[in-house]
């Protein structure tokens, strides 16, 4: 997400080349501002909802490792091998390389999908 500062000079650069751009802009960014104010998020996030999802879960994801979380008799060394791969495929879908990846690079990464899916209600401590 840009900062305020940035924001606001984009708007001004905007509103000396094209004005009526520059005023459509500025409403949808204070739509989005009280939409984070009132919701926590705004409607930008659903833009591209599988990226927006994997930044909010990765670092919740690496928390929870951090902490022990979660660990539901398994031995540790392979529950943690799991959250790894878990944590590898939230890192790839939340960066730029999820966009133009190969059906190679997804593949590799797909194990900690499945593993995030099938494990989904042992995310918990």
């Amino acid at each position: 997400m840009d900062s305020l500062y940035d924001t606001i000079r984009c708007r001004i650069y905007d509103l000396r080349h094209n004005r009526k751009e520059a005023i459509r802009l500025l409403r949808r960014d204070v739509k989005f501002a009280w939409q984070r104010l009132t919701r926590g998020w705004d409607d930008s996030e659903c833009w591209s909802l599988d990226i927006s999802l994997a930044e909010l879960i990765l670092p919740r994801l690496k928390r929870f490792k951090q902490i022990k979380a979660g660990w539901h008799g398994e031995n540790m060394e392979e529950w943690n091998e799991k959250l790894d791969k878990m944590i590898a495929f939230f890192e790839f879908a939340s960066s730029d390389r999820y966009i133009n990846a190969s059906m190679e690079e997804y593949d590799k990464y797909d194990e900690g999908l499945k593993l995030f899916v099938e494990h989904y209600y042992e995310l918990w401590s």
